[in-house]
């Protein structure tokens, strides 16, 4: 097949969900196939130049009269402006007439992409639902208005959600996946600490429970939290000194997706407090790496972990039962054994190449039928 993969930040992104998927789907299937993602144009991350993907690199978006009344919007209604924006850039360079040209069937992510490109292009497209937490105006405009005929989701949870805010069945459930040969229990640790270390690894936002996460290892006696990731740094610094344990916290930024898994094994334990995830990758990571995993219990969490086997699952927002959680799994070796193999064991099941496979039937048998 030639398959074609539009996103805008996935090949100039080297962390992210939805971006990290996004490569990986792409590099997997240029494997067995002709593989194009169209993408921002910029560095390009490093897995996606060891790879067989033809990146189609769109300009960047250029600026104009508009920018002033796009910045006084806000972020909810600066971004589907800017996407707009990069979807007309993205035409004006050919992109569009590249589709109709080279592929067999276009995969979109998201829901203007989707809208836009399902009415401009003559090739079959699939759409994958990622998240339906609070659906929008945007949102609701592109399920009447799409020209997509095929559908997909990324969990069980998602599936359910469109099914009942939109009345729509999708056609398959393609998971995120894990590279279990990069996540893995060896991979050489990144740091070392004498003194316990509770990782976190995501977005540093209100929604991700990473605040609460500080108020529970602040109960923790010499436990240290290191945190990977972007956002509110000044909030976690003050939150942390606010609970007196600014000196039990570091931050690392961003990192490289290709060196997490050196962050994953460094950690006594990995923390991922989100109030909603529809699957919740981070997590799968970790288990790969045969590191205890505390999460929430959500249902898109739910769908791979089971409470004291893979993991130990809180109520979201829940202070008491996160510390109680967390300290169980730094004073009892049992525990610590027991959900180390169990997470590795069901990380096996959310393999990228078993993902792959479903996605290329999915495709040969239902788009190109």
């Amino acid at each position: 097949m030639n398959v074609g993969i539009y996103h805008g930040k996935a090949g100039t992104r080297s962390a992210g969900g939805k971006a990290i998927f996004v490569q990986e789907l792409a590099r997997r299937l240029a494997a067995n196939h002709r593989v194009f993602l169209y993408t921002e144009r910029g560095p390009l991350t490093t897995k996606l130049l060891d790879s067989d993907v033809e990146v189609v690199q769109v300009p960047p978006i250029r600026k104009g009269p508009l920018d002033d009344g796009v910045a006084s919007l806000g972020a909810y209604g600066r971004g589907p402006l800017v996407n707009l924006r990069a979807f007309t850039d993205a035409f004006r360079a050919g992109a569009v007439s590249h589709m109709n040209e080279h592929l067999d069937v276009l995969c979109t992510h998201h829901y203007l992409d989707d809208l836009l490109l399902s009415n401009a292009v003559s090739v079959p497209v699939v759409y994958q639902y990622h998240m339906l937490a609070s659906p929008g105006l945007g949102a609701g405009i592109r399920e009447r208005f799409t020209a997509t005929d095929y559908h997909l989701a990324n969990s069980k949870s998602i599936a359910r959600a469109v099914r009942e805010t939109y009345g729509r069945q999708v056609d398959d459930i393609i998971t995120p996946g894990v590279d279990t040969e990069q996540f893995h229990p060896d991979a050489e640790p990144a740091f070392e600490h004498p003194d316990p270390v509770v990782l976190y690894v995501g977005r540093i936002v209100p929604e991700k429970g990473v605040f609460e996460l500080v108020d529970a290892v602040a109960r923790l006696d010499d436990a240290r939290l290191y945190v990977v990731g972007r956002g509110e740094y000044e909030t976690l610094e003050d939150r942390a000194a606010g609970r007196g344990i600014a000196d039990r916290v570091r931050t690392f930024g961003p990192v490289d997706h290709h060196e997490l898994h050196r962050y994953y094994t460094a950690g006594d334990v990995v923390c991922y407090p989100s109030h909603y995830e529809t699957f919740g990758l981070v997590n799968v990571e970790a288990m790969a790496c045969g590191v205890p995993v505390v999460t929430t219990d959500t249902p898109g969490i739910r769908e791979y972990a089971d409470h004291d086997e893979t993991n130990l699952l809180v109520e979201p927002g829940n202070v008491d039962e996160l510390t109680d959680a967390l300290d169980r799994v730094l004073t009892s070796p049992a525990v610590r054994e027991r959900l180390a193999w169990g997470g590795r064991e069901r990380a096996l099941d959310y393999d990228w190449d078993r993902q792959i496979d479903r996605l290329e039937t999915f495709c040969e048998r239902t788009v190109l039928a």
